[in-house]
């Protein structure tokens, strides 16, 4: 909440109501957040003016204050304008509350924009040059934030999201709308782990693995001979499996078999029975997705544009 809106309810007699000393405690908090913001709303803010948000913000832009010779009163010598009274309701309330008000509401508002100057003022006779100095850095700061915003709602003209765009996005990204390939595995691997004197005698037990088509009965047959062997199978899920033995998995293509391998210390050797292709979501059921996804992108194209003109064109000295 800011501090105009903070004065308006003190004269509607809310200060009690609303705990306006716990909000606008926060005003100081607001204002030693803005630098690191500040960038980050710019971004957001013309996000939202390309994609047709932002056309009554530059609308008021383009608009000449009219009202700047109407003065409705003075707080010593300083004048208050019809157009001072419209960007405080605009601040405070939104656009049009200031076409909803009566003429009651209209001289509660300006009353509270004449003890807001007048605290500013004195406020400012009171200041010490560091406070002032503070006030000034940040003043310069939101005045550059406005001077960029303007400018770049003037000069920034992102490429629209057309339909070759979208299409093109959802050929090079079929794996984000569902597509991928279902693997049914099958694993023979020892039960423990295998000593250094042990591994030759279980290569070698695995050696014509390719050759057998039945490895659950294979298994049996080798576990009735005295290997520590088990066997499983299953449909490939990465997240349920050692990232190794995913790793493995997933360089089979259907009817392939690994070489054997040491996870853990444990012998693995893996065949990949049968792949199906799941295919993804119709470009119809996405393309509305996929336009929001490339609208900032299309903006930080053209910032990244207007950023290197606007360097090319600045003399820029970096001093330690």
């Amino acid at each position: 909440m800011n501090i105009l809106r903070i004065i308006i309810l003190l004269f509607r007699g809310n200060w009690a109501k609303g705990g306006i000393i716990q909000r606008s405690q926060k005003v100081s908090m607001q204002h030693n957040t803005h630098i690191r913001i500040y960038f980050i709303v710019l971004f957001l803010s013309l996000i939202f003016f390309f994609s047709g948000c932002g056309q009554n913000e530059k609308e008021g832009q383009e608009k000449v204050l009219k009202n700047a010779e109407k003065v409705l009163a003075t707080v010593n010598g300083s004048p208050i304008t019809v157009d001072d009274l419209e960007l405080m309701a605009k601040r405070t309330h939104g656009k049009d509350y200031i076409k909803a008000l009566d003429e009651k509401n209209k001289k509660t508002l300006l009353e509270s924009l004449v003890f807001a100057r007048a605290i500013a003022q004195k406020a400012q006779a009171e200041l010490t040059k560091q406070d002032k100095a503070i006030i000034e850095n940040k003043t310069n700061a939101f005045r550059e934030e406005l001077l960029i915003q303007i400018f770049l709602t003037q000069n920034i003209r992102p490429e629209p999201v057309s339909d070759k765009m979208i299409k093109e996005y959802y050929q090079s990204h079929l794996e984000q709308f569902g597509k991928k390939k279902m693997r049914q595995y099958e694993i023979i691997m020892t039960k423990s782990k295998i000593k250094t004197g042990q591994r030759k005698r279980m290569l070698s037990a695995l050696d014509d693995a390719t050759s057998k088509k039945n490895w659950e009965q294979w298994s049996k047959t080798l576990l009735n001979k005295g290997y520590p062997i088990s066997f499983s199978a299953g449909t490939f899920r990465k997240d349920k499996l050692d990232q190794r033995l995913s790793k493995l998995i997933l360089s089979l293509d259907s009817g392939e078999v690994s070489s054997p391998a040491f996870i853990n210390e444990r012998l693995y050797i893996v065949k990949v029975t049968h792949m199906d292709t799941v295919q993804p979501h119709p470009l119809e059921e996405v393309s509305a997705s996929i336009k929001r996804k490339l609208a900032p992108l299309a903006v930080k194209k053209a910032l990244k544009k207007a950023k290197e003109q606007v360097l090319k064109d600045a003399q820029v000295i970096y001093t330690n």
